[in-house]
């Protein structure tokens, strides 16, 4: 087999694990962070 297909197989689940996991630890803060203790976005 090639072994693109297998870093690939590895590469994509860990990425997007890795997205879902972020994604909860941002939710996780908004309910936990009071909202006076927030940083302002500059944007």
């Amino acid at each position: 087999m090639d072994w693109r297909i297998y870093l690939l197989q590895g590469a994509l689940p860990a990425a997007v694990l890795a997205l879902l996991v972020q994604g909860l630890f941002e939710l996780v803060e908004r309910i936990l962070v009071p909202r006076g203790l927030r940083l302002k976005s500059i944007a």
